[in-house]
């Protein structure tokens, strides 16, 4: 069950993309549009649990560290 198991990661990265937005807005009023597109084009978990750590101590939308491409 590959296709499965395969689901099931796009699931959670997905998960962890909408909940790092929401935090992120919850935390620190609006988030830019260029940000929201960089999440959402993460599909690295590791990288997405950084940023949801990151939230909790960030003084500054910046601290979260999330890159913007140029």
């Amino acid at each position: 069950d590959e296709l499965k198991e395969e689901g099931a990661k796009e699931g959670a990265i997905k998960k962890s993309q909408q909940t790092l937005i929401r935090l992120l807005k919850r935390r620190f009023g609006d988030v830019p549009d260029e940000l929201s597109s960089a999440i959402r084009a993460t599909s690295d978990p590791a990288q997405l649990d950084a940023w949801l750590d990151q939230v909790v101590t960030a003084e500054t939308l910046e601290e979260v560290g999330i890159e913007v491409p140029a």
